[in-house]
Formats: structure tokens, C-alpha cells, sequence
């Protein structure tokens, strides 16, 4: 998501009254993109925010972000009709671009394609060659699934519970982490897929599999990004079984083969957040190898919720003593690290209580071998569970194309900690016990 407007605080300015008035607040957590944040200030300060504006445009991200999709697109809808002008075009390109993706994700897939043709026609004489084409490419997206099925997940009043697979991988005779299996029933035939918190949408499978499961191409020149660009396909599975459950007509990126990724690893089937939230919640039990899908849903604790959803992603609000980081939440991770922006706030500590090593790393788009860090520990809390993570590394440059801002990533060495982590999509909260 583009970083809100400086504009917008230039505007707030003209009718804040004092320092660090309720409005001057939220519009701090707006303008740094800080949800969490933003989430707790506007749950304080909400009655005294006087500007409507900042409300209603507060509104909009907090159910976008937080996993309120009709709420949000009727504050997306009020924010962009009465408040246009206040916030500035970048903004009002922002909010209808992360409102066509909130469609898209919902199966709305009609309605997004006519609301995004009917916005590029209405910019195009405004904007430059590179933004229009962007938007081009999506709107050749939205066309192309327009007349797909919405997903469903269909299911019987009790609870799923599947007996999972925790793998070792090693490259080279060195362990390098676990990955996380589930089995899935598609066509009649029984197959492994990877359960990742960070896979949007249904599914990532290879051509091999695509091929072998007979998977109809909805488009077939989509870029996809990982640690390199490649392009690649959509395609749509008719259903897959887990359990008792059913997930029917899930939409799938299909990528070509890279032999240099598969000549270390290959990825058949990476099953994604789709049928998560769907079932709205799922409980990891590592210890017992076995995930729950309840139908009696885990209470909001105490701590409240921590998880949100932005640039696909799933990002986890922790704590390392008296410090707030954001790390994504991503099971596909057969371990853990910090990233580059950690790098840069604690170099001097890192490069002193760390050991450098160089690390072979890859994911979809290539492998490349990487200098890294590797600390001791780091202590970290979730929820109100304190612990700390062992052996973690740190990436001393960006790794991924899209890589955001976020301090790291909890994976599988996270997971594996606990006795179970619990998942909660409806009421956004990740807690571990």
C-alpha cells in the first residue's frame, strides 16, 4: 500500500487546535501507516476526534486491515464520496485500489471489474503511462475472473481435525528448518500441500502439479514475486477435501518451474490463507501433530487482538522487552529471522552479540547465497506468553522484491515452541500456549 500523504497532515493542520490534540494523534498514526497503532488511539480517542474526515478515512483502514470487509467498503464508499477532496488524489487511488482487492478477496469478482474499469476511465487523462498500465494489468485480472465462482467452504456442525506432518529439511546435511504438511484429497487422489499463513488466496502449486490435476487457467501472464519476478499463471481448482470439510472453486497461482529452487527444493502445493479464514479459525498443535479447524471459536484474551491483514500478508504485533515489533506471520517459513529493517535499528548490538556466517536462501523466483547474522536469542512476547527464539538470523539486506517494513518473520522454528497456536481470522488475535 502506498504510505498516506503528508498532504493530509498539511490539511489537519488548519484545524488542530493544540499539540498532540486527539486529531494531530490519528493523523500521526495515519500518515506512518501504524494500524496498530492507529488501533489503539482511535479506540481511546474516537468521541474527541472533531475532523469527520479523519474518522471516516480511520474507519475505512481499521475494517480493511482488521478483516471487516463490508464495513469497510461502506466507509471506503462515504470516505471517497463526501471526503475526496480533503484527502488528496493519491489517497482516493489507494482506498478504491485496496477496496477492488477487498471485492476480489470476498468472490465479489463482478463488482470489482466494473468498479475498476469505471475508475480507470475516469483517471486515465490524469495519470502517468506507468500507473495506467498497472492498473491495466489488474483490470485484465478482474475480467478475466469475472465470471468465476466464489469460493465456499462447506462443512458439518463439528469440529476438523487432521493429522499434520512436521519434515525436517536439510541442505547439505545441515538442518535448516521444519515445514508444515497437510493432507488434501483433490480428484480422488491423496496429496501434500505446505500450510502457509503466507500464501494469499487458495493455493500456490507448480505447473507439474497444475498439469497432473487438469486446473483451468483463468490468466495466464500473472507476475508473481518472491525473492525474484517470474511470470506465471491463475488457474481455478473445482474443490479440495481437508477433513470433513470441502473448499470449493479456490483460485490458485500456478508457477513455472525455476530448477534453480527445485534442484534444492521443489514445492508442489502450498495450501493458503483462503479456507483459513473461511473456517474463520485454526488451531496448530504441534506437540500432538494434529490441526483443529473448531467450530466453537477461542475468545478474544485479554491482550486483544494482534494480527492484521496488509500487502497480503498477515503481520503479528510482538514484543521484544519494551519494544513493539511487527513480524508477518508466515508458517511457510521453515524458520524464523529478522529482517533488514531490524538490521538497521540494532546494527551496533547485532554485529556485536552475533556470529556472520553466509546462508544459501532462495523461494520462488531463485536462490542466491546471502551474508547473514546469526544471534543467540532474541526475547520476544505474543499475547501475554513471554519466550525467546533461539538461533535466529538476521538478514543484513532486503531479501524479498516486495519486502515491507516489518522487523521479521515468525515461522515454523516459532510454531514448533508451543503446545498450540491458535489462529483466529474473525476476531484477529494470534495466541500461543
Amino acid at each position: 500500500m502506498k504510505k498516506i500523504l503528508p498532504l493530509f497532515i498539511l490539511f489537519l493542520s488548519s484545524i488542530a487546535l493544540h499539540a498532540q490534540s486527539p486529531d494531530e494523534k490519528i493523523a500521526a498514526c495515519l500518515n506512518n501507516s501504524d494500524f496498530f497503532t492507529l488501533d489503539e488511539q482511535y479506540t481511546l480517542l474516537k468521541d474527541s476526534v472533531q475532523s469527520p474526515v479523519l474518522k471516516t478515512f480511520s474507519e475505512s483502514l481499521l475494517n480493511a486491515v482488521f478483516n471487516r470487509p463490508q464495513k469497510a467498503f461502506a466507509s471506503i464508499d462515504s470516505l471517497i464520496q463526501y471526503h475526496q477532496q480533503d484527502i488528496g488524489f493519491d489517497n482516493v487511488q489507494t482506498m478504491l485500489s485496496w477496496k477492488n482487492q477487498l471485492l476480489s478477496g470476498q468472490g465479489e469478482y463482478i463488482k470489482a471489474d466494473d468498479e475498476l474499469s469505471n475508475f480507470i476511465a475516469s483517471i486515465e487523462p490524469y495519470i502517468d503511462s506507468v500507473t495506467l498500465n498497472n492498473y491495466r494489468q489488474l483490470d485484465r485480472i478482474n475480467k478475466a475472473m469475472r465470471n468465476i465462482p466464489k469460493s465456499e467452504l462447506i462443512r458439518p456442525d463439528s469440529d476438523c481435525i487432521i493429522d499434520i506432518e512436521l519434515e525436517p529439511f536439510e541442505y547439505e546435511g545441515t538442518p535448516m528448518g521444519t515445514t508444515l504438511f497437510v493432507p488434501v484429497a483433490i480428484n480422488g487422489e491423496n496429496e501434500r500441500f505446505i500450510f502457509d499463513t503466507g500464501c494469499p488466496g487458495g493455493a500456490f502449486i507448480s505447473e507439474d502439479f497444475a498439469n497432473r490435476h487438469h486446473v483451468k487457467i483463468i490468466y495466464d501472464s500473472l507476475q508473481i514475486s518472491g525473492t525474484g519476478t517470474r511470470l506465471g499463471k491463475m488457474g481455478l481448482i473445482d474443490s479440495i477435501s481437508i477433513g470433513n470439510m470441502t473448499y470449493k472453486n479456490l483460485t490458485a497461482i500456478i508457477a513455472p518451474a525455476v530448477s534453480a529452487v527445485d534442484s534444492i527444493y521443489k514445492v508442489d502445493a502450498v495450501l493458503g490463507l483462503g479456507i483459513m479464514t473461511a473456517a474463520g479459525e485454526v488451531r496448530i498443535l504441534p506437540k500432538e501433530k494434529k490441526i483443529i479447524f473448531p467450530i466453537r471459536q477461542t475468545s478474544l484474551p485479554e491482550s486483544g487482538r494482534n494480527i492484521l491483514f496488509l500487502s497480503n500478508q498477515v503481520l503479528l504485533k510482538t514484543y521484544s522487552n519494551a519494544e513493539r515489533m511487527i513480524m508477518q506471520f508466515d508458517t511457510g517459513n521453515i524458520e524464523s529471522d529478522l529482517h533488514y529493517t531490524y538490521y538497521q535499528k540494532h546494527k551496533d548490538e547485532v554485529e556485536r552479540t552475533g556470529h556472520k556466517e553466509s546462508k544459501i536462501s532462495g523461494g520462488f523466483g531463485g536462490v542466491k547465497t546471502i551474508d547473514i547474522y546469526r544471534l543467540p536469542s532474541i526475547p520476544l512476547r505474543v499475547g501475554n506468553k513471554d519466550f525467546r527464539l533461539n538461533d535466529i538470523r538476521v538478514n543484513i539486506d532486503p531479501v524479498f522484491i516486495k519486502q515491507g517494513k516489518e522487523d521479521g518473520s515468525l515461522g515454523m522454528s516459532f510454531v514448533t515452541l508451543f503446545d498450540k497456536v491458535t489462529i483466529n481470522f474473525d476476531k484477529m488475535f494470534v495466541e500461543v500456549e
